[in-house]
């Protein structure tokens, strides 16, 4: 992930929540 001069190239919420959904339904893809 590629950070701004100020060091956060998006907001954290943002991050936040694209991570989660990625994560969560990789995860329930591999648990099925």
């Amino acid at each position: 992930m590629k950070l701004g001069p100020s060091g956060m190239a998006i907001p954290w919420e943002m991050f936040k929540r694209e991570f989660l959904i990625k994560y969560f339904s990789v995860d329930v893809k591999n648990k099925k």
